[in-house]
C-alpha cells in the first residue's frame, strides 16, 4: 500500500471527507483493485492508514499503520506470508523496525516469534 492518492496520478477512485480544520482529512482510495483507506491530522500528516497491499507476494493482505506527530508509522499490524498470519511491528523514531512479533509467517505449525533489533539492526 505504498500508493497514496496523490501519487497515483489519477482521481477515479479516490474520495475525501475534509472540514476547514482538516483539509486532508480522510481519504478512501482504490489502487489495482486494493482498497486504502488514511487518516490525517490537522497539520496535514498521517496519522492512521489501513487498507490491502497491492504488491506480489503481499496482495490483499490487510494491514494498518498507526504514525506519530510527525506522519511516521510507529506502530504497524499485518497479516504476513503463505499462513496469512499476524504480526505486529515497532519501529523507532528513524522508522527502522525495532520489534517484530506475531505467529510466524511460513512455519505450518505458526509457532509464535518475536524478534528484538539493536540500533546497528542486530
Amino acid at each position: 500500500m505504498a500508493a497514496t492518492p496523490e501519487t497515483l496520478g489519477y482521481r477515479s477512485n479516490f474520495s475525501a471527507i475534509t472540514d476547514p480544520k482538516n483539509r486532508k482529512g480522510i481519504q478512501t482510495y482504490i489502487n489495482d483493485g486494493q482498497p486504502g483507506q488514511i487518516f490525517y491530522g490537522e497539520n496535514g500528516l498521517i496519522r492512521l492508514k489501513m487498507g490491502t497491499y497491492d504488491k506480489p507476494g503481499e496482495r490483499g493482505m490487510p494491514l494498518l499503520g498507526l504514525s506519530d506527530n510527525r506522519g511516521k508509522v510507529r506502530l504497524l499490524f499485518r497479516l504476513a506470508g503463505e499462513n496469512e498470519s499476524p504480526v505486529i511491528v515497532m519501529k523507532d523514531t528513524s522508522g527502522r523496525d525495532r520489534v517484530v512479533f506475531g505467529l510466524h509467517p511460513s512455519s505450518p505449525q505458526q509457532e509464535p516469534f518475536m524478534t528484538v533489533y539493536d540500533n546497528e539492526k542486530k
